[in-house]
């Protein structure tokens, strides 16, 4: 479970203005959930503060561990490592370009105290995203649909409950496109999952719920069909467009 209650956040203390206001957002254990924004909207600060890289100025976050547990995260007190909790899979793979597939992962691997046995972990992952024609390759030497595997593969190394994914299918041709989202929706099945991305086709298949953010505020939420009747749109693009003031080319630029 990922649960963000009331998260507000200012980079600048002194500023009267906050990034992100009061900001609620709940993706239960076996659901994916998308967060569409513009640029600018907040995005980024959400995702970056589930996955511990900052933290709330106010509110809490809370993530679900493999025991059924929760760690709680907010302003005064991190407690533990959220990405011990979380898999994050960024928009751009970022990955160590001189480095092989297989090396990597075994790095990875051994960085996660709850991985016993790197090695046989690192062959049941390669196994599991299809890397075995990769895994003795160098990452420089892989397609962008090969590298975004890669970056799957690491995100889940450590079997984590909680998956966070960047805009998954950015600059993927529809074949790759059509292999992630299957992974995703299998990926699912075991962990809740929180997607940020400007494709309306790609989470109309796959999420059962969406957040729109709008000047670091959530301005809907709910199913496709519940937002289109609030806004009174026809598609869930021109919701968007409705709910945000952003034109159709800001929408899928």
């Amino acid at each position: 479970m990922i649960e963000i209650e009331n998260f507000s956040k200012k980079y600048n203390l002194h500023d009267k203005n906050f990034s992100v206001k009061n900001v609620c957002i709940r993706v239960n254990d076996g659901q994916i959930a998308a967060l569409l924004g513009p640029n600018g909207s907040g995005k980024s600060t959400l995702i970056k503060s589930v996955c511990g890289f900052h933290y709330p100025t106010e509110g809490y976050i809370k993530l679900s561990s493999p025991d059924g547990q929760h760690s709680e995260l907010n302003a005064s007190d991190l407690t533990g490592n959220p990405m011990q909790l979380c898999g994050y899979v960024p928009e751009k793979a970022n990955l160590p370009q001189n480095m092989y597939v297989y090396n990597f992962l075994y790095e990875k691997a051994s960085c996660h105290k709850n991985i016993t046995e790197p090695q046989k972990t690192v062959n049941e992952i390669i196994k599991s995203f299809s890397l075995e024609d990769a895994a003795s390759k160098k990452i420089s030497g892989l397609s962008k649909g090969f590298q975004q595997r890669v970056s799957f593969a690491q995100a889940l190394i450590h079997n984590p409950s909680n998956l966070i994914l960047d805009e998954p299918f950015s600059g993927l041709d529809p074949a790759q496109s059509a292999k992630i989202r299957d992974s995703i929706k299998r990926l699912a099945a075991k962990r809740s999952i929180l997607i940020s991305t400007h494709n309306f086709a790609e989470i109309r298949d796959i999420c059962s719920k969406i957040y729109i953010l709008n000047k670091g505020l959530i301005v809907a939420e709910g199913t496709e069909s519940e937002i289109l009747k609030k806004t009174g749109a026809s598609t869930l693009e021109q919701a968007f467009i409705t709910l945000t003031g952003n034109s159709s080319e800001e929408v899928n630029s």
